[in-house]
């Protein structure tokens, strides 16, 4: 069993059941990643899963993690398909591919971060749209994007994650590299509202 990576989480701020951004910035400590591989291979094992890929989330309370979820399956939203490959090395596509047609398949070789990355989902006022102004030439440069507003659509608070209008992601070989990318990616879509 083999972690691949970390990542933190922060919520909306009118919702914090919701994921807004999730930081694969390498921000943990060694002792808090030390016990949370720990927990996760203990899980795994009882549950009897043997082979395939999982996707855990847990919640640190004073350095101690608390699992709040775990599924034979790989984290959505680009994080298995995007992240995971750019920022380890390791195709977790095709290695699913290799194992449901019993191919023999090559173990993960650990190695410390030197990508980064930013997964983050709009967080656009409440109103209704009159326009979306999006500068095509920089959203390029996100390794994802997608914005669903359009014109007429009332954007309403976020209470479940389909409320989200849509997400990007960005990396970069260092923490301030994608930072500094994700905030020009979130600064090229200008919504304008219809005045009330």
């Amino acid at each position: 069993t083999q972690v691949l990576a970390f990542s933190r989480k922060d919520h909306y701020a009118n919702n914090d059941c919701i994921d807004q951004r999730v930081n694969f910035l390498d921000e943990l400590d060694d002792l808090v990643k030390n016990k949370i591989e720990d927990a996760n291979v203990a899980v795994i094992q009882e549950l009897g899963l043997r082979d395939g890929v999982t996707h855990a989330e847990y919640k640190i309370r004073n350095g101690e993690p608390y699992l709040m979820e775990i599924a034979a399956r790989g984290a959505g939203g680009g994080i298995s398909s995007i992240i995971i490959p750019k920022i380890t090395g390791f195709d977790t596509a095709a290695f699913i591919i290799s194992n449901a047609l019993g191919e023999a398949t090559n173990l993960f070789q650990p190695h410390k971060q030197n990508i980064y990355a930013v997964l983050e989902f709009f967080d656009f006022p409440i109103g209704t749209v009159k326009s979306v102004n999006v500068k095509e030439q920089n959203v390029a440069e996100a390794d994802f994007f997608s914005c669903t507003v359009k014109s007429g659509e009332i954007i309403a608070p976020i209470l479940d994650s389909r409320d989200r209008k849509g997400y990007f992601i960005v990396t970069d070989d260092t923490q301030a590299g994608a930072i500094s990318r994700a905030a020009k990616i979130r600064e090229s879509v200008e919504i304008i509202y219809e005045r009330n």
